[in-house]
């Protein structure tokens, strides 16, 4: 058993690792499961489940400068994602619990599915609406971040995550959102963040961005991802991707790449009415001018008019 010290869940002081869920450069993911006594009487265990999101120290061969600066940059993006995440309230989007006073460990729900990326590579598009359906609630809890002025800012399919057990889905990963809107004050944002092959054009320009609007653009890569099964481009620069560069010529006049964007390759089957919304999506999202970008809300009203996604509202 692992003693926790968080800040507010001080029910959760002993508790059991299940297992590991994942790790990657910046976290490690684990599942516990609490042990607490809550009556000494008698002796009932909580049992309930919860992940628990580590700062990862392992930085192999990298030497003390830069495994210090590593290490407060992660741990930078574990307080941010507290600090964001547990404002955040909307049935679409992983609950931040707790955070550790010396601010190493995330407390998380636990949610007992998988990610986008996973399921495709699993079972692909084959059924239809499930995944476009599912995309639709990510851009409702993306609406709503908008609205009160943050965006997330690394939108890609990892970061979707399916709740199967609830018939539900799940936006994560709250460790590089950022706050845009401050007292009706616009903030533009410099650093780059995210996952390269989602990144926008405007990234490769080392300008000031609109926050929110890279999140538009990566929600259009990732919609692609899921009519197509696979992604447009390797990197949005002209110079360095002979795909995007193709498709950088016709964005230019806000027309399509038609060998790209060609409805032929759908692996979704969509009826001939859908076509000219799908179109009309990837125009407004790939829009190489941000400001000019359609938003999320947008967005997710259009998706809502394609027959096979199946929402409970459509207005």
């Amino acid at each position: 058993m692992r003693h926790f010290n968080f800040k507010n869940s001080n029910h959760l002081q002993t508790a059991v690792c299940k297992k590991t869920l994942g790790h990657g450069g910046f976290a490690v993911v684990k599942l516990f499961q609490c042990k607490h006594c809550h009556n000494d009487i008698t002796l009932e265990e909580c049992n309930k489940c919860f992940v628990i999101k580590e700062l990862n120290t392992n930085f192999g061969c990298w030497n003390k400068e830069d495994m210090i600066r590593k290490y407060d940059l992660v741990n930078k993006m574990l307080l941010n994602e507290y600090k964001i995440g547990s404002r955040l309230n909307h049935p679409n989007i992983m609950k931040i619990i707790d955070i550790e006073e010396n601010a190493n460990l995330l407390m998380l729900e636990h949610i007992v599915g998988m990610d986008m990326l996973d399921y495709l590579n699993l079972k692909g598009c084959d059924d239809n609406g499930y995944l476009l359906t599912n995309f639709y609630y990510v851009l409702d809890a993306l609406d709503y971040m908008h609205n009160i002025g943050v965006a997330h800012r690394d939108i890609k399919l990892e970061n979707i995550l399916l709740d199967t057990a609830n018939n539900s889905v799940k936006l994560i990963d709250f460790g590089q959102s950022f706050e845009f809107k401050k007292d009706d004050n616009y903030i533009y944002s410099y650093d780059l963040c995210g996952t390269e092959g989602y990144f926008p054009p405007e990234y490769y320009n080392q300008l000031e961005y609109m926050p929110d609007k890279v999140d538009v653009w990566c929600c259009g890569v990732v919609l692609y991802n899921l009519i197509y099964d696979y992604m447009p481009w390797e990197y949005a620069h002209r110079f360095k991707d002979e795909l995007y560069s193709r498709c950088y010529m016709y964005f230019k006049d806000n027309e399509l790449e038609p060998n790209i964007f060609n409805p032929n390759n759908y692996r979704l089957k969509v009826s001939e009415e859908d076509i000219p919304i799908i179109n009309e999506i990837f125009k407004g999202v790939f829009n190489l001018n941000p400001s000019k970008r359609i938003t999320i809300r947008e967005f997710k009203l259009l998706l809502s008019k394609i027959s096979i996604c199946h929402v409970e509202s459509k207005n």
